[in-house]
């Protein structure tokens, strides 16, 4: 009933506003790097909240001297929500497919709506919990939610900017996804260690980390009312046969570019819309079984998703994998006073206690993350749209793979945080172009559903076995995870070769 209240609103919004707003690009803009934004803010809801809320309770069941009712030890919530973390994970990989499925058939912008509202109630949901089980539950619904935000706006993004500065606009995504773990860095370092920033009646709490989930609930929600004023995608839209929709939004499109007669804008219209006349029983939630049976049956879109799915494991894979262990790594260099990272050794593991001494270094390392993404960002900006995609990404890719090896001979501590950064640079700069050419290898009928089984199934995978795996590789031996990663990057790099060219080409 909901989804039919959204979109019957949608429909009511009049043509003026959306010609107003469709012409207002900084606004267009805004509302995705909300999404972007959202998302990163919420990524780092599991590490930040389940830390720093169970250290304070940890603290306070101390100082109360384990009352009965208090709450969970540290090391109990720490081993009970590492048990529950492959769970969330299993709730936004499910969210990617259902929502990316679902955004082929009732459209873009009305699951994009829901998704952000599924992320602030359950975001405001877990910043009142009480009890480990709830904070739980809350995240689980939360990477439902989540999932299906980061995989549909990509969609509606590359469907609706213009062939050649399509590459260049795309960047608004990854780029608001890094302002985004900048700000909740940043917010969850001022907020969070405020202790004294507590409020108690009638068994119900609320302090500083609940203040900090409540604050990342503000992107999710103020980018709901921007969704709300912004239009459909034109090329769904004619997909499902609502030609009179569409050609009034390609009309203001046109009012606003002028590149083209208008004549030909509408003979183009008429041609798509000749080819596509039986395209209301895309429609129908049954058509989910054919879109995901397209993709695997058509040889040339198989190929396509087998490749491209691949290259985006690799990538993936190595995002999550040696980029978030690096800290790690360069400490334990400088603990032990090691000449390389493969000489230094890491601590036994504490299974009874959880070293809080150092609880800034969650904000450091995020802080120097981020920076390090710039110059991926700005080489990305720099020639997307002047060499074809599949060179820049191949290019990225195999330099990446070799930059890998440069860390096993590095000296010192700087040489290590040094080529990290490079490594990270370099993985910024695969990430961005490899998710704009997923968005732009399939038809607009099944991108959707395309893009939500990518994610669900091979990047999520993919980075939860890069964390289980690289924590466990390190023990062992540093050349291992090294190797490892290099190779994966190098075979991505190589069948780039396979993908077609993208770049300043008219999506289907």
């Amino acid at each position: 009933m909901f989804s039919l209240f959204l979109g019957s609103l949608l429909a009511a919004i009049p043509p003026p506003s959306l010609a107003a707003l469709l012409s207002c690009c900084k606004l267009f803009l805004a509302a995705i790097s909300l999404i972007s934004l959202a998302a990163a803010g919420q990524a780092l809801f599991g590490s930040y909240c389940t830390y720093w809320a169970h250290v304070t309770d940890y603290q306070s069941t101390n100082n109360n001297d384990k009352k009965d009712g208090a709450p969970l030890t540290l090391d109990q919530a720490v081993e009970m929500i590492g048990s529950k973390q492959p769970q969330t994970c299993k709730f936004y990989l499910v969210g990617s497919f259902v929502w990316g499925s679902i955004a082929d058939i009732k459209g873009r912008i009305p699951v994009l709506v829901l998704c952000q509202i599924i992320n602030t109630l359950f975001t405001i949901g877990a910043s009142t919990s009480q009890s480990l089980w709830f904070l739980t539950v809350m995240r689980f619904f939360w990477g439902f939610g989540l999932g299906g935000s980061v995989c549909v706006t990509s969609t509606y993004v590359v469907e609706f900017l213009p062939i050649k500065n399509r590459g260049r606009y795309m960047e608004a995504l990854p780029a608001g996804f890094s302002v985004g773990l900048l700000l909740v860095a940043g917010s969850a370092w001022l907020i969070i260690p405020h202790e004294e920033w507590s409020w108690s009646t009638h068994g119900f709490t609320f302090n500083s980390w609940r203040l900090f989930l409540l604050v990342t609930a503000v992107p999710p929600i103020t980018s709901v009312p921007l969704l709300l004023t912004l239009p459909e995608s034109p090329r769904y839209l004619v997909q499902v046969d609502k030609i009179r929709k569409a050609k009034t939004i390609l009309q203001y499109v046109y009012k606003k570019n002028k590149k083209i007669p208008l004549s030909q804008a509408s003979f183009a219209l008429q041609r798509v819309t000749a080819t596509n006349s039986t395209r209301r029983e895309l429609k129908k939630f049954s058509n989910i079984t054919k879109n995901i049976l397209s993709i695997i049956t058509t040889p040339k879109m198989r190929t396509r998703f087998v490749v491209s799915s691949i290259i985006l494991s690799s990538v993936a894979f190595s995002n999550f994998g040696l980029i978030l262990w690096f800290p790690t790594m360069i400490d334990r260099m400088v603990e032990s006073n090691a000449m390389s990272m493969c000489e230094a050794s890491l601590p036994p593991s504490n299974k009874t206690q959880c070293d809080t001494s150092d609880q800034n270094s969650v904000y450091t390392d995020t802080f120097i993350r981020v920076t390090a993404n710039i110059p991926g960002h700005v080489v990305y900006l720099l020639l997307v749209d002047r060499l074809k995609r599949k060179v820049l990404l191949g290019v990225s890719m195999i330099l990446n793979a070799v930059s890998v090896f440069f860390i096993w001979f590095v000296s010192s501590p700087t040489g290590s945080i040094v080529m990290s950064c490079v490594f990270t640079a370099l993985s910024r700069l695969s990430g961005d172009v490899v998710h704009l050419v997923s968005a732009e290898l399939f038809p607009t009928k099944i991108r959707s559903t395309a893009m939500g089984l990518q994610k669900a199934v091979f990047e999520q995978i993919s980075s939860v076995l890069a964390i289980v795996l690289m924590g466990a590789l390190l023990s062992v031996h540093c050349a291992i995870p090294i190797l490892l990663t290099a190779g994966l990057l190098a075979l991505g790099g190589i069948l780039t070769y396979k993908l077609p060219n993208t770049t300043n080409t008219a999506i289907n």
